[in-house]
């Protein structure tokens, strides 16, 4: 019996001696991995404590010949152990304790792992979307460029919606393990697609600010070559010089190349209402003309030239009626001479003065004519001067008028 015992206590020595065995090689291959940072140390730690996890399941199977060892010594007489305290049901309980033990730095590590390629993970990712972050602030170049840069930036952000989703499956499955914190990063599945999310909102406006600032180019330098063409038509106009119906018909010829200009400003208005429709823009810090003031400028310049145009048909009419007017004037003056002229007898002085008035009545047409042209010009035109000519229709009058009574009074007088 006395042997029976004590092969008893040694087979329970030796599961004891296991657990403390164990014990000491886990905590002291547990003191560094409690704070370690890298996969390599833990995943050794995992496949270590899984070797002695093998090692404890495959010494459990000799509890049972020990059970069946303890009911044999009862059944003999044996009712203390002398060579020890403990029993298989103490055992058993001290083997569950160790067994907890062992699932316990277990489980940390798978923890631990678990946390660190979530951290690798979320920071790799986040450091994505900074360096596209910081991609898009040094975008530079025309905005047609920069925006072609931004589109393939946010190709690159559309790119990463797979890690985004595969982070949260990653966070859900440590959930499920039991990770409720992450010492190795501060970010969450939730923190990055938030941040995923605002810089795909980051990226589009942008793009959007980049085809705004290009249409705001657009119709600057639209802007700028209208202004210019409108002013360089008035400087042309205003440098013309020489008679009035030459200048009108340079004015005319210069006007009528102004259908470009005018082209031009439908289009402006075309260009500022997608700006204000599709890009909602209200200012342009690349030109000071606005499509008002473009249309002002465009107003005054065909005010200006219908004005001139005007002016100069009024011109026109005045040399005409200038003209006429010093050609009557001419004629009358040479019937005067001619009747003075007129020699012989008193009879033949009579008779050649009435041959003379029979082409009187010319030079009452062209009376009539200039009194109608005179009525034309003040009713039509409102032209109330004249400055190429010293004669009014009132003045040519009278001289038809003088004449008149002259040649009868020479007539009677002969």
């Amino acid at each position: 019996l006395d042997e029976k015992c004590r092969a008893f206590a040694e087979g329970i020595k030796t599961y004891v001696d296991l657990a403390e065995q164990q014990r000491a090689q886990v905590e002291a291959l547990m003191g560094p991995l409690k704070s370690a940072t890298a996969l390599e140390p833990l995943e050794e730690g995992k496949t270590a404590l899984e070797e002695h996890k093998a090692r404890f399941d495959s010494a459990l199977g000799g509890l049972d010949d020990l059970a069946q060892m303890e009911r044999e010594n009862a059944e003999a007489g044996v009712r203390e152990n002398p060579h020890t305290p403990l029993t298989v049901a103490l055992l058993r309980t001290q083997l569950d304790d160790h067994a907890h033990f062992l699932r316990e730095n277990a489980t940390f590590v798978a923890l631990e792992i678990h946390r660190l390629r979530f951290a690798k993970q979320a920071d790799a990712l986040a450091a994505q979307l900074a360096a596209q972050h910081s991609a898009v602030e040094a975008t530079s170049g025309t905005p047609e460029a920069c925006a072609e840069a931004l589109r393939a930036i946010a190709a690159q952000g559309e790119a990463l919606v797979p890690e985004v989703d595969a982070l949260a499956e990653l966070e859900r499955q440590g959930t499920a393990l039991g990770v409720t914190e992450n010492r190795h990063t501060r970010h969450t599945a939730a923190t990055l697609r938030a941040q995923w999310e605002d810089h795909v909102v980051f990226v589009k406006e942008a793009i959007t600010t980049q085809l705004a600032e290009g249409r705001r180019l657009l119709f600057a330098r639209a802007a700028e070559a209208f202004a210019k063409a409108v002013k360089d038509q008035r400087a042309a106009m205003e440098a013309l010089a020489g008679e009035p119906q030459a200048r009108i018909v340079a004015i005319e010829e210069l006007y009528q190349e102004g259908a470009a200009p005018a082209a031009q400003l439908e289009e402006l208005r075309a260009i500022d209402g997608a700006n204000r429709s599709e890009f909602g823009i209200t200012e342009n810090k690349h030109t000071s003309w606005t499509l008002r003031l473009l249309e002002s400028l465009w107003t005054q310049h065909t005010r200006y030239v219908s004005h001139a145009l005007t002016h100069l048909r009024k011109e026109v009419r005045r040399l005409e009626w200038a003209h006429q007017a010093e050609e009557y004037a001419r004629a009358v003056e040479e019937r005067r001479r001619a009747v003075e002229g007129c020699q012989g007898s008193l009879k033949e002085q009579a008779d050649a003065i009435r041959a003379l008035t029979t082409a009187a009545p010319l030079l009452t047409d062209q009376l009539a004519a200039l009194a109608a042209a005179d009525q034309e010009n003040r009713e039509q035109h409102g032209i109330a001067d004249n400055t190429h000519t010293k004669f009014t229709l009132a003045a040519l009058q009278a001289m038809q008028a003088r004449l008149d009574r002259w040649v009868q009074e020479r007539l009677t007088h002969l």
